[in-house]
């Protein structure tokens, strides 16, 4: 997952070019679930990868709530309010019924 990022655009959510192109080669050679803790406006660095996740919080709560997601205790439910790019428009998500 990615964390720890600053809910501000300048200098790219203080996401560097060395760990998106980590997380980009992991993609590459792995099959892989992309989660980002807090604005899901840092996951346009991502939008070519698979299997993103927009948890945005970074706190406890919700890295208990994922990690039930990725056991499959709890099912995913959610879309984005906002336009990150590469299709991932407003309203963009899936829904659980």
């Amino acid at each position: 997952g990615l964390h720890q990022y600053t809910k501000y655009p300048a200098n790219n959510f203080g996401i560097s070019q060395t760990a998106i192109n980590f997380i980009k080669q992991i993609n590459l050679q792995n099959k892989a679930i992309n989660i980002a803790f807090g604005t899901p406006y840092a996951m346009s660095n991502f939008t070519d990868l698979n299997n993103l996740v927009a948890a945005y919080e970074d706190d406890k709560l919700m890295h208990e709530a994922v990690l039930s997601f990725l056991k499959g205790e709890i099912k995913a439910n959610g879309t984005l309010p906002v336009s990150i790019g590469g299709g991932y428009h407003f309203g963009f998500g899936i829904a659980n019924k």
